[in-house]
């Protein structure tokens, strides 16, 4: 959230969801579809196809199954450039947005 401050602090718009319990498709633990392991017709062939069964079947796919991947989209911050900022006035957003980041860069 300190990066976000910033940025906003220079006039950037930008935002960040960060940990939320709140579905999103974005991530794969809220792709109901498949964590449910259900389709339009009831279950699918990927959960239950012969190939899958002959290996012991036990197929499914949960929140925190990918650690990496949920704590970066924890941490992700969102930014739009168009049509926010226009094309004359993008450079001296870039210096705005590298003098954030270079700022609460680490190390």
């Amino acid at each position: 959230m300190k990066i976000v401050t910033a940025l906003r602090a220079e006039g950037i718009e930008c935002g960040m969801r960060g940990r939320s319990k709140t579905p999103d498709w974005h991530v794969y633990s809220y792709m109901f579809p498949v964590t449910m392991q259900s389709g339009p017709n009831g279950p699918e062939c990927v959960y239950t196809c012969k190939h899958y069964a002959d290996k012991g079947g036990k197929i499914s796919y949960g929140a925190r199954d990918c650690p990496t991947a949920d704590d970066l989209f924890d941490r992700v911050i969102q930014h739009r450039t168009e049509p926010v900022v226009d094309a004359a006035r993008l450079p001296a957003h870039r210096q705005r947005i590298n003098k954030v980041l270079s700022a609460t860069a680490p190390g």
